[in-house]
């Protein structure tokens, strides 16, 4: 229930949707495959294959034998950004002997982009998002706005990166933005970003949601 992305930072919440087996000794992790032992390595850095494991909290319920909806707070800093991981989970935890370590079916996608604004545009050609990115964004980044960010290939047209360098920049303070289309945007909708970050010419890494929307915005002020 909660959204397929996590940001490449500390304290990201993803929240789950349980039927039967959840309880806060139920232990999940992110992890390029998940390893059916009963025991979690540790991340390794930077463009790790894991995250720590991380216990389960009820949230929509007090009692852990009412609650439908969990949530998982990880940290994320140490993960490739946009890269995509498999959500894990050992249900009865480290100290459980019967259950194992097992792949959920769902695919998380690790944004190195992790904050865009202005969250709106307009619907006309040359539309400015500024992005913030913690980790992974290049020259040969792209990105771009759709109602969904699954499934898209080589046959979509997408745009680059482009760094910010106000005069005062330095290197350690270059910032990226996006110029987007929005005259081909349905006016009042709200679109996903996506990004794409090591470029659509290379096949390490695929298109992802990066949790990130931008409302095109249908009115204007108007100028007298």
């Amino acid at each position: 229930v909660g959204p397929a992305a996590v940001k490449v930072l500390e304290n990201q919440d993803i929240l789950l949707s349980c039927r039967e087996g959840c309880s806060s000794a139920a232990l999940a992790h992110l992890a390029v495959a998940c390893d059916a032992r009963r025991s979690v390595p540790a991340p390794t850095g930077n463009g790790s294959w894991t995250t720590a494991a991380s216990s389960l909290e009820p949230v929509d319920a007090r009692r852990e034998d009412e609650a439908k909806i969990w949530r998982v707070r990880l940290n994320a800093r140490g993960l490739t950004g946009g890269a995509h991981y498999r959500l894990c989970t050992d249900l009865d935890g480290s100290s459980g002997v019967e259950l194992w370590t097992g792949d959920t079916g769902i695919a998380i996608y690790a944004s190195g982009v992790v904050a865009a604004e202005p969250g709106m545009i307009q619907p006309a050609a040359g539309q400015i998002i500024r992005l913030s990115c913690s980790l992974g964004c290049s020259d040969m980044s792209v990105g771009l706005l759709s109602e969904s960010c699954t499934g898209l290939g080589g046959n979509v047209s997408a745009n680059d990166f482009e760094r910010q360098l106000p005069w005062h920049a330095t290197l350690a303070s270059v910032r990226w933005q996006l110029v987007v289309d929005g005259s081909i945007l349905w006016p009042g909708y709200i679109y996903r970003l996506c990004t794409d970050l090591d470029g659509m010419n290379a096949s390490s890494l695929a298109f992802g949601d990066t949790g990130l929307s931008i409302y095109v915005s249908p009115v204007a002020l108007c100028k007298s």
